[in-house]
């Protein structure tokens, strides 16, 4: 964490990953409400011009989640990239510094010579890159997501999403295994 700057990009990735993560609950909401409409048109009052003027309204209100999910997607994957280039940056700086701190015999052993440094400065970096900044995008969106999920199950009937939400550390624990 230290090494990762200006920090202020952190909080532009995790503020994408709340929005994408909330946006897809709210995404199968307003569909199961559209597909209601269209399975069920005779129950809307007002006939064939409600009908439309509903389904309108959520076209909308679905056009404009997909409008937040695209710009949360691009700073929350700009952000975290910005991130996580500076943090290959910094640790390549930070080992080549080091090696120039070693005695002049340590570069004589074997495992030392000069191919083996400039493999390990490009693969170990990119190895810690990749388990940093690049892996934090998805998780935050799955935790995000897994939130708003039960909000939007604790409005619907927070019986069923109590139990779900019992039964959810046991299927994460069977994936596990």
């Amino acid at each position: 964490m230290e090494l990762n700057e200006p920090k202020i990009l952190i909080l532009f990735g995790v503020l994408g990953s709340i929005v994408i993560g909330c946006t897809q609950p709210f995404f199968g909401w307003i569909f199961a409400q559209m597909m209601g409409f269209l399975t069920s048109p005779l129950k809307l009052n007002g006939g064939k011009e409600g009908l439309m003027e509903k389904v309108t309204e959520k076209c909308q209100i679905l056009a404009l989640l997909a409008m937040a999910n695209y710009f949360s997607v691009f700073i929350q994957r700009k952000s975290f990239l910005k991130l996580s280039e500076n943090v290959t940056f910094k640790l390549r700086q930070l080992l080549y510094s080091n090696i120039l701190q070693k005695n002049i015999g340590w570069f004589d052993l074997k495992e030392n010579q000069t191919g083996v440094l400039t493999s390990s400065m490009a693969s170990d970096t990119a190895i810690v890159n990749a388990a940093s900044a690049e892996a934090a995008g998805p998780v935050f969106e799955g935790i995000f997501a897994f939130f708003g999920g039960v909000c939007v199950a604790l409005y619907f009937c927070w019986q069923l999403a109590l139990i779900c939400m019992c039964i959810c550390p046991l299927l994460s624990v069977a994936q596990g295994i």
